[in-house]
């Protein structure tokens, strides 16, 4: 498949480090990094392709939320016009090693940019469901980096009708892409046993997160917020860059972006009783896969 060797490379000066603003409650971060994703509609066989306006009201990309949490990495994240896949069978797809996601994501002729499964551009499907479990809201392939910092990449993510209703989940994508940038479900990196996120920090943390945004106002970096969601950890961001720079991420002419304001605390509201237990479930992730 499509593994990549690469010397382990972390940066002592990342490109993603904040800055405290001298005035207000704001922080600024240079966005260094950019990284591309083509949005993929399945539709049923023979179907029309729906319209653009279409496709943004059906399945929004919340690009906004999704800059703003890559950010935290120097990341500025682009979305492509749609593309369509019209394939029935296609509309619902089973997860795992073995599932019909892996031979969609894998495999040329599925709507991806420029029919390349494995090309520095992420392909996104849209679908109408993804199971086991029945209610998985999202599903990604899995990079990886091994004990002496050789990287494995993975291009390819989905997302499910049921990460709008009703989960209205603005972080859904945001972590299936940091899958493909080689981050996991849990705190700890099973391919060469990392700390990725310090104990007391899952909460909040968009990998591992049981409370999760659904405005743009619930998002906030680290040092402005220690209660804002979908965060990033240090050892998250020099990752990303390790598995993504100069293939996923691509150079960019630096710019500042500003995370401004603070919510007041208890402003976002957590997910409690059987709707988290639920969506602990639902938020099932993909196994990491080595071929």
């Amino acid at each position: 498949m499509n593994a990549r060797g690469k010397s382990l490379l972390l940066r002592m000066l990342c490109p993603a480090v904040l800055l405290c603003s001298t005035t207000g409650h704001a922080q600024l971060t240079t966005i260094s990094w950019r990284i591309t994703v083509q949005p993929i509609v399945v539709i049923p066989t023979g179907g029309t392709a729906p319209s653009q306006a279409t496709d943004q009201a059906n399945w929004p990309l919340f690009e906004a939320e999704t800059d703003r949490i890559f950010a935290q990495a120097g990341v500025d994240v682009q979305f492509l016009p749609y593309n369509t896949y019209a394939d029935t069978s296609s509309l619902n797809q089973t997860t795992g090693g073995f599932g019909t996601f892996n031979s969609l994501a894998t495999n040329p002729g599925h709507g991806q940019y420029q029919d390349n499964p494995y090309g520095t551009v992420v392909n996104l499907w849209f679908v109408s469901t993804l199971s086991p479990p029945t209610g998985t809201l999202g599903y990604s392939l899995q990079s990886s980096v091994n004990g002496v910092g050789n990287v494995t990449l993975q291009n390819g993510c989905s997302i499910a009708t049921a990460a709008y209703s009703p989960w209205n989940d603005r972080a859904i994508f945001a972590h299936e892409l940091g899958h493909n940038l080689g981050l996991y479900d849990s705190a700890t990196a099973p391919d060469n046993g990392a700390t990725l996120i310090p104990s007391g920090q899952t909460g909040v943390n968009v990998m591992t997160e049981t409370t999760f945004p659904q405005s743009l106002s619930d998002i906030y970096a680290p040092g402005l917020n220690p209660n804002g969601l979908a965060q990033l950890t240090a050892a998250q961001v020099s990752r990303i860059h390790q598995v993504g720079d100069n293939w996923f991420l691509q150079p960019i002419t630096p710019y500042t972006y500003t995370y401004s304001g603070v919510p007041e605390p208890g402003h976002v509201g957590l997910v409690t009783g059987l709707g988290l237990s639920i969506w602990g479930m639902a938020r099932r992730r993909r196994v990491a896969r080595s071929t």
